[in-house]
């Protein structure tokens, strides 16, 4: 299989397919209430171990290869933790300034309000989501293509309870039910986009693969200790629940740890 072909068959897993389970998962509310945090969980913990025992190591090798210096590699990671903490702010942003209309519960004791004015915000932001994702599951991809599988299995995971909570929104906000679906498959199909501007960006350019493998570690590692652990705190509220929810997370690390080590790519 061609390295663009790998890369669309893994976006496809990743961005596309999240988003139909997400809403054949509509239909089975209960249950996926029940795993919607070891689903977050496991997320977490992939995200995690591709971070520390594959994209960092990978970065630090090619900078050496490359004669790039160590500090160089730092700076990409820190960018990639600082836009996605910037995008992250977004996202609050749009969900928290949406009009008047729908009440809906944020926080403890907070309520904010959907209406139609959410509906363009909510798009563009998802949009932009899904053209990060296809860009960090290509960038690992075209470093190695079990490390862009491990990948997409994490976008997978962590974007089936966003494109749920999305969708809800969306309806919330008076867009018909079939214009949501709609929708959400169009923003879904721009990580197809991102994939392809970071397939032809490192086409060739062997220097671009230091950069894009840094980026995409920091952009894992806030994702994972910036967004999902911190939801996995307020939400695992009860004993049992956050020791099970813990567990997870480390068998997910080790699950990243042993795949590689499996597949000889993990360092």
């Amino acid at each position: 299989m061609t390295p663009i072909a790998n890369v669309f068959l893994l976006v496809t897993f990743g961005s596309i397919l999240s988003v139909l389970i997400a809403l054949l998962s509509l239909a089975r509310k209960n249950l996926f209430e029940r795993l919607h945090l070891y689903l977050v969980a496991f997320a977490a913990g992939t995200l995690i171990g591709t971070a520390l025992f594959d994209l960092f190591p990978e970065a630090i090798e090619h900078s050496r290869e490359l004669g790039i210096d160590g500090d160089t590699t730092f700076v990409f990671v820190a960018a990639g933790i600082a836009l996605f903490f910037l995008m992250e702010k977004f996202f609050h942003w749009y969900h928290d300034h949406a009009g008047h209309g729908y009440h809906h519960e944020h926080g403890e004791g907070h309520h904010h309000v959907i209406t139609k004015a959410v509906v363009p915000l909510i798009t563009v932001g998802d949009g932009l989501h899904n053209f990060l994702d296809g860009a960090l599951i290509a960038a690992t991809t075209l470093t190695d293509p079990s490390l862009g599988l491990v990948t997409a299995i994490a976008v997978f995971l962590h974007e089936i309870p966003q494109e749920v909570g999305d969708f809800s929104v969306l309806i919330f906000g008076g867009v018909s039910r079939n214009w949501a679906i709609l929708l959400n498959i169009l923003t879904a199909a721009t990580a197809y986009l991102g994939a392809l501007v970071t397939f032809y960006l490192s086409g060739g350019i062997e220097i671009l693969t230091v950069p894009l493998v840094a980026f995409t570690a920091g952009a894992f590692l806030f994702i994972s200790l910036g967004e999902l652990l911190p939801e996995l705190v307020h939400r695992g509220k009860d004993g049992l629940r956050t020791v099970l929810l813990a567990l997870v997370v480390i068998l997910a690390i080790y699950f990243v740890r042993y795949y590689g080590q499996l597949l000889g790519v993990a360092h």
